[in-house]
């Protein structure tokens, strides 16, 4: 199962979510959104399309950390274990 994470090593939340992918021996394809412009771009089309971002967006907040499994977006790393322990 392929995980991507997009991140921001400026966001306070998102160094201890990879610290803890790595602890719990995930493995992931991270996209920093801070130094690469195309994982910006990504991020930015699934933030403006997928339904799952309102509530984010409406508190004002980016939505990183950001975990994409299968076509599911999440926003937790409890999240992410969950969905990996019902397959």
């Amino acid at each position: 199962m392929k995980l991507n994470f997009y991140y921001s090593p400026l966001c306070p939340d998102c160094p201890p979510a990879m610290e803890a992918l790595q602890v719990q021996n995930i493995s992931y394809e991270g996209f920093n959104i801070t130094e690469d412009l195309g994982a910006l771009k990504s991020f930015l089309a699934l933030r403006d399309t997928k339904e799952s971002f309102s509530p984010i967006k409406e508190n004002g907040k980016i939505g990183i950390p950001c975990f994409v499994l299968k076509d599911s977006i999440l926003f937790s790393l409890e999240e992410v274990l969950q969905m990996m322990e019902d397959e």
